[in-house]
C-alpha cells in the first residue's frame, strides 16, 4: 500500500512540473494546504504571531472546506463502486450455477 501511495505521489509530481492537472484539483490543493499547516505547527511558539494564527485559521476553514466538497463529490462515487461491485457477484454467482448445471448435466448424460 506505502509502494502505490509513492508511486502516486511520484506521478502527481511529475505532472505537478508538467503543468498538467493530473490529479483532481481539490487533492493537490489539500496537500499544499496540509503541508503549510505542518510547517506552521513545527515553527509554532506560543504566543503565535496574530497574523501567523490568522492565516493557518483560514488555511484550516479552506482545508475543511475542500474536505467537504470532496466528501460530496465521493458520494456517488460510492454509489457507483457499490452497484459494480454487486453486478460483479450477481455475474459470478451466475457463472458458478451456470458451471454447477453443466456439470450436473454432463454427470446424467454418462
Amino acid at each position: 500500500m506505502i509502494a502505490l501511495q509513492e508511486k502516486i505521489g511520484e506521478e502527481w509530481k511529475k505532472k505537478e512540473k508538467k503543468g498538467s492537472a493530473g490529479l483532481l484539483e481539490e487533492t493537490q490543493r489539500m496537500e499544499k494546504l496540509g503541508q503549510s499547516l505542518i510547517e506552521f505547527c513545527d515553527s509554532f511558539q506560543f504566543p503565535g504571531e496574530t497574523e501567523k494564527v490568522e492565516e493557518a485559521m483560514g488555511q484550516v476553514a479552506e482545508l475543511s472546506e475542500i474536505c467537504q466538497r470532496m466528501e460530496e463529490g465521493l458520494v456517488p462515487l460510492q454509489q457507483q463502486i457499490r452497484e459494480v461491485f454487486h453486478r460483479i457477484v450477481r455475474s459470478r454467482t451466475e457463472v458458478l450455477e451456470l458451471l454447477d448445471h453443466a456439470g450436473k448435466v454432463s454427470q446424467t448424460l454418462m
